[in-house]
């Protein structure tokens, strides 16, 4: 199943669908630019960005006790002392790309910035 064909059986922001393989996905920011894919047999995320006109760049904050991989091209750090564990993606027009391996814990917050291409040649 395409990302495009997942997005058609798609409804409102949040909700998830899942098939045989496992994977998950999810609309991550309104108004359904930038779409999240969890495969859960192999514990991995991807962000999927729909938009020709802006670069999204993902920042993620996890628990301290997540237990995870940044998968290239996302960075990752932890910061002190709070131990938090904070992850960065940017994601180009119509790519779809990996940020993490693992399990994180402790709950975790996404944000999202939409920056328009013709100010985003910095990011990437």
């Amino acid at each position: 199943m395409t990302i495009d064909e997942k997005k058609r059986k798609k409804g409102k922001k949040g909700k998830e669908e899942k098939n045989a393989a496992g994977e998950e996905l999810q609309v991550a920011s309104p108004p359904g630019f930038l779409y999240r894919l969890v495969n859960h047999s192999q514990g991995r995320w991807y962000f999927y960005n729909d938009t020709k006109d802006y670069v999204m760049v993902v920042t993620g904050y996890f628990g301290p006790k997540s237990l995870m991989t940044c998968l290239p091209p996302a960075k990752m750090w932890r910061e002190m002392p709070s131990g938090l564990v904070l992850m960065e993606l940017v994601v180009e027009p119509l790519k779809t790309v990996p940020m993490l391996e693992g399990e994180p814990k402790d709950g975790f917050d996404l944000r999202f910035n939409a920056v328009p291409v013709k100010e985003a040649g910095h990011l990437v």
